[in-house]
């Protein structure tokens, strides 16, 4: 039960989707940090704690960092699916 925020084209973007986050705090244990893409965009993810917490933070950059994208759902990777490295693989393969 995650939220996503974003102002786009909004003058106090920053300001904005911080105020977007405090609305939401009932959606998650953990506010990523706000990301300042320029002064009129802006965007945060409040989520709940997930198993690879290192590594979850969003929003999430494209290789090229050209990208940023958040995520509401969940993957999930077990031996069922024949591991992490072949759901990687089909992922990009895929992309």
């Amino acid at each position: 039960m995650c939220g996503i925020a974003v102002a786009i084209d909004w003058d106090g973007a920053d300001k904005a989707v911080r105020q977007l986050i405090a609305g939401i705090l009932h959606r998650g244990d953990i506010t990523d940090p706000v990301v300042l893409v320029s002064d009129r965009i802006a965007m945060c993810t409040r989520r709940l704690r997930i198993v690879d917490v290192a590594h979850g933070a969003q929003p999430q950059a494209s290789f090229d960092e050209r990208l940023l994208v958040s995520l509401n759902g969940e993957i999930t990777i077990t031996s069922t699916y024949g591991g992490a490295g072949s759901a990687r693989r089909a992922l990009s393969h895929r992309m």
